[in-house]
């Protein structure tokens, strides 16, 4: 006879999270742009559209199949293509919370967990400042499922996350840091076998960034000097932003440093480096890019507030889903 397994309480969190998320999602972004994000998908799969928004191709390519499927039943392509990103927002949201789960299962209880999980939600709708801005969380998807590879030692796969994650945000690439980050806290640093990842994951990108320039052409825009003149001309609304949602989280960190995993205290540190990479590439306004982030934070934060530690791995995943 088949095992009924176990239906633990945390999963209808998730499953509560995904439903909000997707919400907040939907009445900000999705429906009041329904019209706006068509013809910007349609612009950008002819490649017509700008810098950097042309290179980013994994969603609106994902909407549009969704929906030509959708099509067959609404005939009527905008109010296809707005339930095609309703389905890709509420499937993103249940996988962002499902994989940020396993990774914080792997060192914490799953009271913290649920503690844990409750971050994201609560940061989404003050991340949400632009129209496109939804490929930002799957930035933060690819990376949770790129240390959950590493911790499970399934790295071998991480250049298939860097192959799709770069059609999706040029940004995945801050992942290898990390990755070096977990390689010298395990001491396989100089190891065949990270070369040989380390070196995938970069002709991976290298091939994904390439072929969509090649593609659509090497549209560029300097954007260096206006991303710098705004960060500083608009640096107090930014302190105010990263006061309610970054240094809080900063000062825990600190807090748990000493008894964190090394992985967490290299990662904590390689942080200062993707900020400084902000300031130039990015409006630090607009926080939904610095999720990527959160995955250092959380964990650290948790050592402080529960006492619990990173370096305790008791079950690295749960023996039922």
């Amino acid at each position: 006879m088949f095992k009924i397994k176990k239906f633990k309480p945390i999963y209808f969190l998730i499953i509560l999270l995904t439903l909000i998320s997707y919400k907040i999602v939907d009445d900000m972004l999705l429906t009041p742009y329904a019209e706006v994000r068509y013809e910007h998908q349609t612009s950008l799969l002819k490649g017509e559209t700008y810098y950097p928004f042309q290179y980013r191709v994994l969603k609106p390519a994902m909407a549009y199949a969704l929906q030509k499927v959708i099509y067959l039943v609404v005939k009527n392509s905008p109010k296809a293509n707005l339930y095609a990103y309703r389905t890709l927002a509420f499937f993103a949201f249940l996988f962002i919370y499902s994989c940020f789960y396993y990774f914080l299962k792997m060192f914490f209880s799953d009271l913290a967990c649920m503690f844990g999980l409750l971050v994201p939600q609560i940061f989404i709708p003050l991340t949400i400042n632009g129209r496109y801005l939804e490929g930002d969380f799957h930035t933060f998807l690819f990376y949770t499922i790129g240390l959950i590879l590493m911790f499970k030692s399934k790295d071998y796969y991480l250049p298939i996350v860097f192959g799709i994650g770069v059609l999706n945000r040029d940004q995945i690439i801050f992942l290898l840091v990390f990755y070096i980050a977990y390689l010298i806290s395990q001491k396989r640093l100089f190891s065949k076998k990270s070369y040989i990842v380390i070196t995938l994951s970069l002709i991976a990108y290298a091939i994904g960034y390439f072929v969509l320039r090649w593609k659509f052409g090497f549209k560029y825009q300097d954007h260096i000097t206006k991303n710098v003149t705004n960060n500083i001309t608009y640096i107090l609304p930014v302190l105010q932003i990263w006061a309610a949602e970054v240094f809080i989280f900063v000062i825990l960190c600190l807090k748990s440093f000493k008894k964190s995993n090394q992985f967490f205290k290299l990662s904590f540190i390689s942080l200062s480096v993707y900020i400084s990479f902000f300031f130039f590439f990015g409006y630090l306004g607009e926080l939904a890019k610095f999720l990527p982030a959160y995955l250092i934070f959380i964990p650290m934060s948790l050592e402080a507030l529960t006492g619990e530690s990173t370096n305790i791995k008791e079950e690295p995943f749960p023996k039922t889903i």
